[in-house]
């Protein structure tokens, strides 16, 4: 048996999505991590969407052409707006919810929309724990 030092505690490993009410598209720090999702390869994107399956498809690219969006780093996640895409094709969450991101063997990173979650606030967290 051989066992691997594991030193990365507090890291955050899981791929998922939000998206806000107002449109804003935020990768996790696991999702950047492990499609290398970087400030030199990420700086923009483009964006499609499958009305179909419900999934939003995202290719990243360094150079602007045929991007739609900035992308903005922060810190180890990244962000960008594509409230155009929501109101285009009346998608747009009612809360900021959490969604499971996978990559298509185009490359294309996927976010599947039937996934949603709806993410809790803290208020919402605090009365549940003290009825």
């Amino acid at each position: 048996m051989a066992f691997e030092r594991f030193e990365n505690i507090g890291g955050i490993y899981v791929t998922k999505a939000s998206i806000s009410n107002r449109g804003v598209v935020t990768l996790s720090q696991g999702t950047c991590t492990r499609y290398k999702l970087n400030k030199e390869i990420a700086k923009y994107v483009q964006l499609y969407y499958d009305k179909e399956s419900n999934l939003i498809g995202m290719i990243f690219v360094a150079e602007k052409e045929g991007a739609v969006a900035n992308v903005r780093h922060r810190g180890t996640s990244l962000d960008f707006s594509a409230k155009s895409l929501f109101d285009f094709y009346s998608i747009m969450p009612r809360k900021t919810s959490m969604y499971e991101v996978s990559k298509a063997e185009n490359g294309m990173i996927i976010i599947d929309m039937k996934t949603a979650k709806e993410r809790k606030t803290k208020n919402q967290k605090e009365t549940e724990q003290n009825p």
